[in-house]
């Protein structure tokens, strides 16, 4: 969240100008979410959203599940870091917030990677895994199966929607 990476206003500054890789994009959803109500402490720190969108590369990870989207700032890094076909599901309790930055996202050219859900997260969370269990194939071939096999070994998961790299 914003603002709680206690350092100097110096180490700020040179930490922002060696490391920073902001836009246009990002650079305008953050100061229009700085304008609203919380948009100085809910947001993450463009840092922040910068490390979001390397880990998702680094995992080469193809789904995240985000719980609580407000503005959509970090959901924007998150996407980026997707490859074509990869998918963000956050999760909000109402739709104002996320509708601020679905624009952001278009411009950004991320919006089909996102998929948002209104509602509280446990009955959106539980409609996932219904939705998952019915749709699922039964049919799966060996060589997928050990695939799926080959990657449960290299990672572990704090859900069924999420992979972190062992």
């Amino acid at each position: 969240m914003a603002n709680q990476v206690t350092m100097s206003d110096a180490l700020l500054a040179y930490v922002r100008k060696v490391s920073l890789r902001d836009d246009e994009v990002l650079s305008r959803l953050r100061a229009e979410t700085a304008g609203l109500p919380g948009g100085s402490v809910l947001p993450v720190q463009a840092e922040e959203g910068q490390l979001l969108e390397f880990l998702v590369l680094l995992t080469g990870t193809r789904q995240v599940l985000e719980i609580g989207t407000y503005t959509g700032y970090s959901t924007l890094c998150l996407a980026r870091g997707l490859p074509p076909g990869g998918r963000v599901v956050t999760c909000d309790v109402t739709a104002k917030w996320p509708e601020v930055g679905r624009p952001h996202w278009e411009r950004a050219g991320v919006a089909d990677r996102i998929d948002v859900r209104v509602g509280d997260a446990r009955d959106v969370l539980a409609g996932c895994s219904t939705r998952r269990a019915r749709g699922r194939d039964r049919s799966t071939s060996s060589s997928s199966t050990r695939t799926r096999r080959a990657i449960r070994r290299t990672t572990r998961r704090c859900c069924r929607w999420c992979a972190v790299a062992a």
